[in-house]
């Protein structure tokens, strides 16, 4: 498994310096695109006229992020301290980024975030999952992450969004049943 992991890092951060608006874009995806992210949790927060939906739906957002990133993620870097690519294979990376590389911390959190936010607009959280992807594939060109801590993070981004969502789903249904607008 680990071979492949390195192959395809390999192939991908082949891309790397073979162009300065390449590069660049690829920087903007690592480090600022996944930010998009945000700004849809935000307009579907402020979108919100009730206040119990959107507290529900803060609430629902906040512990699906506390359980990836706080939790899962926190016990695989303390347990499995792998190292990243460009220290394991002496490259030098397009960004900078410290610490222990399984699982990736930008993928659980913007796969957990895009997620939420598809269970509640299915076309934003589309564009938010594909935004999390590019932002996966860039932090394997810009060096700093294998692809197994992309799928590793994607993984625990996604199943902590879904389990939040099934344990808020009986609130926002009795919501819905009130009419309230949701």
């Amino acid at each position: 498994m680990q071979e492949i992991n390195q192959k395809l890092f390999q192939f991908v951060f082949g891309f790397a310096r073979q162009g300065s608006f390449l590069d660049a874009v690829g920087v903007f995806a690592a480090e600022v695109l996944p930010f998009l992210i945000v700004f849809f949790v935000l307009l579907l927060f402020f979108r919100q006229k009730e206040w119990r939906p959107k507290f529900l739906f803060f609430i629902e957002i906040i512990l699906a992020f506390v359980l990836a990133r706080g939790i899962l993620t926190q016990f695989f870097h303390f347990f499995f301290q792998q190292p990243r690519p460009y220290e394991f294979l002496g490259l030098n990376p397009l960004v900078l980024t410290l610490g222990t590389s399984f699982p990736s911390s930008h993928a659980t959190i913007f796969f957990c975030l895009a997620m939420s936010v598809f269970f509640f607009d299915k076309k934003l959280g589309s564009w938010a999952l594909l935004i999390a992807l590019l932002n996966g594939a860039a932090r394997i060109f810009v060096g700093v992450h294998w692809p197994m801590d992309i799928l590793g993070g994607a993984i625990f981004g996604i199943l902590s969004a879904i389990l939040m969502h099934e344990i808020f789903r009986p609130s926002f249904e009795a919501l819905k049943n009130r009419k309230v607008e949701i």
